[in-house]
């Protein structure tokens, strides 16, 4: 009788301990600082593209210069709110064509300033890779002017929440099967309870194919 009393206890201690850490998370995320550009495009390499969506990582890429050249690059501006989104220029392509190829939100327990092995874990559930046929623009959400269409060579860039907002709206529009749009559905306002914007109704226009 003690001792099933006392793993009573203990369970029920657990289930305390795991109801206050949840609590305490919320009102982490709750609180959390928003930056105005915590989102993330990434560079992806053909060579990298099976690795990204077989294990849900990518990485940061080192510092180009200073101090820390070669070192993983810090993705300091990201935390649980930050998108991922992948892109790739095909070889040969102009980079007017680089393509949106998937996306995810980072893990609800992800804060950049902390990282620094530059490898960043998709969240589990809110991720989608976009099949090849779908040719989702990239460049049209940032600017029509070719002078302009210029990537470097860095393996990330920072962009809006806003711009976000309505790359995940658009990828909606995209959703073809019954279980793709459940997932885009779960996804987007997700993204826009953590960045504290607006989630629109309605069905998105079609995005830019390009």
């Amino acid at each position: 009788m003690k001792r099933l009393l006392a793993a009573r206890k203990a369970a029920r201690e657990a289930e305390r301990q795991a109801f206050q850490q949840k609590q305490e998370h919320k009102n982490l995320l709750r609180n959390m600082k928003i930056s105005a550009n915590s989102q993330a495009a990434f560079h992806i390499t053909a060579a990298q593209e099976q690795d990204v969506f077989s294990a849900w990582t990518v990485f940061t890429g080192t510092y180009l210069s200073g101090p820390s050249k070669g070192e993983p690059q810090i993705p300091d501006r990201m935390k649980p709110n930050s998108l991922c989104l992948l892109t790739k220029r095909r070889a040969g392509v102009q980079e007017a064509n680089r393509r949106i190829i998937g996306a995810f939100m980072v893990g609800v327990d992800f804060f950049g300033a902390d990282c620094r092995s530059g490898t960043v874990a998709a969240h589990p559930v809110h991720r989608v890779a976009l099949r090849p046929e779908k040719g989702l623009a990239f460049w049209p959400y940032f600017t029509r002017d070719p002078e302009k269409q210029r990537w470097g060579k860095t393996a990330l860039k920072y962009f809006s929440n806003q711009t976000a907002e309505k790359i995940l709206f658009d990828l909606l529009g995209l959703a073809d099967t019954a279980e793709e749009r459940e997932a885009a559905l779960r996804f987007y306002p997700y993204f826009c309870r953590l960045n504290r914007i607006p989630p629109r109704d309605g069905k998105a226009e079609e995005p830019s194919r390009g």
